[in-house]
């Protein structure tokens, strides 16, 4: 399974290397003349220090006017959560801070409940989803595929839960 772009950047979010990161060198190991950043640090901006640390569940519902009929699609297929800093919907380009997925998420069945995610820093973030419904494996939504029109704004205070509504693409 591939990974949609808006997406991709989870990978590198979560600390992992590239896929052609072959560099075994640590930041210790790097001259002291060097300035290292560290990638780990939170951006303050987003952190509400009367806030707690918590995790997500997002559930996913089809929009009333979306048909499983096969013929448009089926409503099967794997499903991607992206958790933004900014509204990606409104910010172009907007890179993931975590995400959560499911292969073969099924919505002709009724909702589907996507988490609990990772632990998240406390905060406000937008949530935005997409099913690659037509198995295109595309890095990211394309035409026949389920999508938000909307991002939801929730904020994380503890353990957290938003609702997202898909329409045909």
């Amino acid at each position: 399974m591939r990974i949609p772009l808006w997406l991709l950047g989870l990978t590198l979010a979560a600390g992992c290397p590239a896929p052609n990161d072959t560099d075994d060198t640590d930041a210790a190991d790097t001259d002291a003349d060097t300035d290292v950043v560290d990638t780990d640090v939170v951006d303050t901006d987003v952190v509400d220090t009367d806030l707690e640390d918590g995790t997500l569940t997002v559930t996913v519902s089809l929009d009333d006017g979306v048909v499983c009929d096969g013929e448009g699609g089926d409503c099967v297929g794997d499903l991607f959560v992206g958790v933004f800093v900014d509204d990606p919907l409104l910010e172009g380009g907007a890179e993931p801070l975590t995400g959560l997925s499911q292969e073969d998420a099924d919505l002709s069945a009724g909702d589907v409940v996507v988490g609990p995610s990772e632990s998240i820093p406390a905060g406000t973030y937008y949530v935005a989803a997409f099913m690659d419904e037509n198995g295109s494996g595309t890095m990211g939504p394309d035409e026949g595929d389920l999508v938000v029109t909307s991002s939801a704004e929730v904020v994380i205070d503890g353990d957290a839960s938003a609702e997202l509504t898909l329409f045909r693409f």
